[in-house]
């Protein structure tokens, strides 16, 4: 009987070891938490679930008894750089997640946060660990349990969430930064015990209450602002350790590329590889931004804008939405002064980005002295791709079936012999999307070019052309 409870014991943690996940490249995250929607209708409801794998988590919310998960309408979110992000001020609040066999004595919790309130102090998620120690993340301070003073995180650059007027920055120039990557250390003196202890809770989305057991207070409001934080989050990471710098640095990295925010450092990818240079860059290290994909990390970011748009269109006020009408199946909002991103049916390589950065030029324009037609912006852009630029004549682009396809360069000519019905077919797409297919039927003089699945009998769908032949006598 031993030996099968073992068995089964060694089975049970190696599905768990294989489901773990590594955002950033960062192993051993005990908590990924990620608004998603909940079925395929990106127009309707998210929820905010743990993408860590290893089933440690538990939701729950205030003092309802039983599992469960935040979920919210996709017209009371807004999308991030397109990607959806919780307003968790909205609904019943607090929420709060209470992971198992973290303690959170000592811990590194990493998200995005975008305030759409600048000037009023708020709570923006609290910690309460294992041994009965306890933390409140304020948009302005650290707050600790009694008469401690608070650690004001961003007095002196505005690294925090609030506008005081204590800030070197001016007020507008915030409101562009406001967007940002926040990371908290915690530590206490470590767990020794066998078993870890109990488990640590994180409480998101509303002010702190002395009656809340969530809180390990008391914490005494007077040294803070006790409102719930009024702003976006669509993703946190919560580790039960302290991150090493560059661990910490790969992760907020991930973070800043996915949600298109500027860090105040260089940006490094899953594998530790230098990606974007803030020395190198000089004066373009305003407004980076890239497009990348892992999929060690689950990150496709095949389209991107900066989240440090200029005033008034703030990207984190509420209808500065990335999408055209908050429609997530629509264009990109004219919110953004630049939009940049891969087309469809170009494959996206892994482990590979392109970023870019401006050099903080002016947007008004002025014309060429020989063509008064063409205006020209002052600001400039520096693009540092590590993408193939050139065409891979490696590789069959089209495979034809009673054509003839012949490459040339970028190009492909794909011809047909007279009465022969034939058809022309690329490879899967990145991730077995479909394919492309192109078929000319001998039958009747029309062709129908579209998206299709291997084995289809023809488009699912696509274009139907007819064609007319006109002889002249």
């Amino acid at each position: 009987m031993k030996k099968v409870l073992l068995f089964s014991g060694l089975c049970g943690l190696s599905a768990l070891l294989l489901l773990a996940r590594s955002p950033g490249g960062v192993e051993g995250v005990d908590a990924w938490f990620k608004a998603v929607p909940i079925t395929d209708n990106l127009q309707g409801r998210y929820q905010w679930l743990d993408f860590s794998g290893d089933s440690v988590v538990q939701y729950a919310q205030n003092r309802i008894s039983g599992s469960y998960v935040f979920t919210q309408d996709r017209i009371l979110l807004k999308s991030l750089n397109f990607n959806p992000a919780l307003d968790f001020s909205k609904g019943d609040t607090p929420k709060w997640s209470e992971l198992r066999r973290s303690s959170l004595i000592q811990g590194t919790i990493i998200g995005v946060f975008a305030p759409y309130t600048f000037t009023t102090e708020g709570v923006v998620y609290g910690v309460a660990s294992g041994d009965g120690g306890g933390s409140l993340v304020t948009s302005d301070q650290i707050v600790r349990p009694g008469n401690i003073e608070p650690l004001d995180y961003g007095e002196t650059h505005g690294e925090d969430l609030l506008y005081t007027g204590k800030d070197s920055i001016p007020e507008n120039t915030f409101k562009e930064h406001a967007t940002k990557v926040l990371t908290y250390y915690r530590a206490a003196n470590p767990n020794t015990s066998v078993w870890g202890g109990p488990g640590g809770t994180l409480t998101i989305g509303g002010a702190y209450s002395p009656t809340d057991e969530h809180f390990n207070g008391p914490f005494d409001t007077s040294n803070f602002d006790n409102k719930g934080f009024e702003g976006y989050s669509p993703e946190l990471l919560v580790y039960n350790r302290i991150l090493t710098p560059g661990e910490r640095r790969k992760a907020e990295s991930y973070l800043a590329m996915k949600y298109g925010v500027t860090l105040n450092d260089s940006y490094l990818d899953g594998d530790g590889n230098l990606v974007w240079d803030r020395d190198e860059a000089g004066v373009y290290h305003n407004r980076v931004t890239a497009i990348s994909r892992n999929k060690a990390g689950d990150f496709l970011q095949p389209m991107s804008a900066t989240s440090y748009e200029e005033g008034p269109l703030y990207t984190s006020l509420p209808e500065n939405d990335s999408y055209h009408k908050s429609n997530s199946y629509g264009l990109p909002s004219e919110a953004h002064l630049l939009v940049m991103g891969r087309e469809y049916g170009n494959p996206m390589p892994d482990k590979l980005s392109l970023f870019w950065g401006d050099d903080g030029g002016a947007l008004d324009t002025y014309t060429s002295p020989n063509d008064t037609l063409w205006h020209i912006m002052n600001r400039t852009w520096l693009v540092k791709p590590n993408m193939p630029t050139v065409a891979d004549t490696t590789a069959a682009r089209w495979t034809g079936t009673g054509m003839t396809v012949t490459p040339e360069g970028f190009l492909d000519v794909i011809s047909q012999d007279e009465n022969n019905a034939g058809k022309a077919l690329t490879p899967e797409l990145t991730d077995g999307t479909g394919l492309i297919e192109f078929s000319c039927p001998s039958s009747h003089p029309t062709f129908d070019v579209g998206f299709s699945k291997s084995g289809d009998s023809g488009c699912t769908y696509g274009f139907r052309l007819n064609c007319w032949c006109i002889t002249a006598s």
